[in-house]
């Protein structure tokens, strides 16, 4: 069955991903995805496949570690694997659309059109004593039955390895994507190929991590890394940049009685092809102290430098603390912290409950990022080794640095044959060195699937969104949508499905309506 998307929901990760760069592996996903359109949004929650429930307690994690950062060696725990494997996967997806806006252009201007899709591809996955790996590709070929002038192929690639050089210890992790992305985000723009807003361009993104992991026995863990990452576009005045992060920590071991600690050192610098410079570089410390069986007082203090350079320099430093507590129980973890960095007083409050059939979380953070850093993980960690997603990826033309103040909140329900989900989030991004205005993104996405059967699923879903940005432009986009799956056997699904999308912007060229149906067919040999 396919996982339904939104270009929003596509761009969620923007703002929740961890403040490092990606290391950790790619993880399974779900391809062939019916195409999907929206004005693309700087946020959205994401809507994916609902984790089973569990009845056993949230872990939660030390200080100075995050339950969503796995370090790369992880995957290779030994460095020595006890089995080798390989396995090749070829697979096509036939898919047949009709909408009657595939320009997505407001009701006077709007083309209507058929279109048919083949995407054969395979999924190649390998693994060995000391390196596993795994590749992903397919060619999207699209066909129009009125606008034959738009025909086009497209290439999509995903790919990671890590391979352990030293066993336990000397590791490197790679990683690369090819695919698609939008050239400008606040313009309509789709989340597939086959609408011809010619708002999208090729973009390729690529990480490179050697790292060390050393035990020091009672005093922790630590390691060494080092990141080379890259992005460059194809088109559409998008600039390129490199970037290289140094970074080391130690974390305490488990099993240490009431005390916890870590400490970490981070350097991050960015190259904008258009001379601009990022550079971030951090300085933290973290302690805890478990005074009861479920109560653990916590506090962290730092130094951290954000500057951004082109004509002049601008800097933004100074020293940093934050304390507060995590309480948990079999059910509930919650976690307050209260502090100061230098832009004034932080927050950070989360928590996660857990029940037999009910999952919620409610998280409030603060943090500075720039958005450069966060699209090359967004990249990564979209596209999967087994299935590789049509979605092209968001290319936000900001690079300025800001922080993110981000309240985000889920809940879901499982039972035997349904599942419901309700996500939502509010942002505001404050910029620190441009004047153009800041942003705010609002939105909400309710989903469900319902197993009608032993072969078939139904999975309806409604989203909604809203977006401010540059001195009070505004757009809001609201979309329902529901698909039909049918499994034929293990390796072969069909899918019918329909979605309705309409877009009100503050100008009538960047408003529309839009309406889809589809169906499409998919085999895995």
């Amino acid at each position: 069955m396919a996982v339904i998307l939104t270009l929003g929901e596509a761009t969620a990760a923007l703002a929740q991903l961890p403040y490092t760069p990606l290391t950790t592996p790619l993880h399974g996903g779900s391809a062939g995805q019916p195409p999907q359109v929206g004005a693309p949004s700087s946020e959205q929650p994401s809507q994916q496949t609902q984790p089973q429930p569990s009845t056993s307690a949230p872990r939660p994690s030390q200080p100075g570690t995050s339950a969503s950062f796995t370090p790369q060696g992880s995957a290779l725990p030994s460095s020595v694997l006890p089995t080798r494997s390989f396995t090749f996967h070829p697979r096509i997806l036939v898919r047949e659309t009709y909408s009657d806006n595939i320009n997505l252009a407001p009701p006077s201007r709007a083309e209507s059109d058929a279109i048919t899709e083949v995407i054969p591809g395979f999924d190649l996955q390998a693994q060995g004593r000391r390196v596993q790996g795994s590749l992903s590709y397919s060619l999207q070929g699209i066909a129009y039955a009125k606008h034959s002038s738009a025909d086009h192929i497209y290439n999509q690639v995903s790919g990671n390895a890590t391979g352990a050089i030293i066993p336990r210890h000397f590791f490197l992790a790679a990683n690369t994507a090819y695919t698609q992305a939008i050239i400008n985000p606040s313009a309509p723009a789709s989340t597939s190929n086959i609408f011809t807003t010619g708002n999208n361009t090729n973009a390729w993104i690529s990480q490179v991590n050697p790292y060390w992991l050393q035990s020091l026995g009672p005093v922790g863990r630590a390691k060494l890394s080092y990141t080379f990452g890259n992005i460059e576009y194809g088109s559409g005045g998008l600039r390129n940049s490199h970037d290289n992060t140094y970074e080391a920590s130690l974390t305490s071991p488990s099993g240490n009685g009431p005390w916890s600690w870590s400490g970490s050192y981070r350097d991050y610098h960015d190259w904008i092809s258009d001379g601009r410079q990022t550079v971030q570089r951090q300085a933290q410390g973290e302690l805890g102290y478990q005074i009861f069986h479920n109560l653990t007082l916590l506090g962290d203090g730092g130094w951290e430098r954000n500057e951004q350079s082109r004509v002049y320099s601008q800097v933004f430093q100074g020293t940093y603390w934050a304390a507060g507590f995590r309480w948990s129980t079999p059910f509930n973890v919650f976690q307050f912290k209260y502090g100061h960095r230098f832009f004034g007083p932080t927050y950070d409050v989360s928590w996660q409950h857990q029940a037999a059939r009910v999952t919620t979380n409610l998280s409030y953070k603060e943090t500075v990022s720039v958005v450069n850093q966060n699209l090359q993980a967004l990249a990564l960690q979209s596209l999967t080794p087994q299935s590789l997603p049509n979605v092209p990826l968001p290319a936000l033309n900001s690079f300025d640095l800001y922080v993110s103040k981000r309240f985000a909140g889920s809940i879901s329900y499982h039972y035997s044959r349904t599942s419901l989900s309700l996500t939502g989030y509010d942002e505001r991004r404050d910029y620190l060195t441009r004047l153009v205005g800041n942003e705010q993104v609002t939105g909400a996405t309710l989903s469900g699937n319902w197993r009608a059967g032993a072969r078939t699923a139904v999975t309806p879903s409604f989203t909604w969104e809203k977006n401010t940005y540059e001195q009070g432009r505004s757009y809001t986009l609201l979309s329902p949508q529901i698909a039909l799956t049918y499994a034929i056997g293990t390796t072969a699904h069909a899918e019918l499905g329909y979605r309705y999308e309409r877009r009100n912007a503050d100008t009538e060229a960047d408003s529309y309506t839009m309406n889809m149906v589809y169906a499409q067919f998919r085999k895995t040999f």
